[in-house]
């Protein structure tokens, strides 16, 4: 099925589908992977070509088809990337508690894959299980993973839930952390922050 999207502006209405994209499947890979981090990509880059295959086919909605292939990748090829990638899958379909269980996969895999926890917080916090977030992410700190970043989720978390002098401190020790990313902060703003 695609994906119908409409850019409005002004009086110009653009179908998404429309618009050119790579023909070569190569070049696909490469400018969705633009806006991973170098060794992750790189890693991507590396995988068979099963992987890559459902890989975009989940990026362009296809998730049935998707499914088919990731059913096909044999145990000795699932990592941290396959159980992320299922995990978002299953996200975008509506089935959360599949999607909690494969990211959480991908973290004990490898505890460092932070595009897991930014996958697995959000599902937690729309489900209103704001304690299990926070748990994972201390979790995560108690075993060193990105500090910056963990008091980065943190104080999304606790800005959700009203928490604002928590959600304060959490920017404060993710900036003094060296923290590159301030997008995260701008929903705890509050006057001692």
């Amino acid at each position: 099925m695609p994906c119908r999207v409409w850019w409005l502006w002004s009086d110009t209405r653009v179908d998404i589908d429309s618009l050119a994209v790579p023909e070569d499947r190569g070049q696909q890979l490469e400018l969705i992977l633009t806006s991973y981090p170098d060794s992750l990509a790189e890693r991507y880059l590396e995988k068979e070509q099963l992987f890559q295959d459902a890989f975009l086919l989940a990026q362009s909605g296809r998730e049935e088809e998707a499914l088919e292939l990731w059913a096909r990748i044999p145990p000795t090829e699932q990592d941290d990337l396959y159980f992320f990638e299922l995990g978002c899958l299953f996200g975008r379909l509506g089935e959360l508690d599949k999607a909690l269980r494969l990211l959480d996969k991908a973290l004990v895999n490898n505890p460092e894959l932070l595009l897991a926890v930014e996958a697995m917080i959000p599902i937690m916090m729309e489900r209103g299980d704001f304690d299990r977030a926070i748990s994972k992410l201390q979790e995560l700190l108690n075993k060193g993973v990105n500090r910056p970043f963990c008091h980065a989720q943190l104080a999304i978390v606790h800005a959700r839930q009203g928490e604002l002098e928590k959600a304060a401190e959490d920017v404060r020790k993710a900036l003094a952390g060296g923290s590159v990313n301030q997008s995260f902060w701008f929903c705890c703003n509050s006057p001692r922050a």
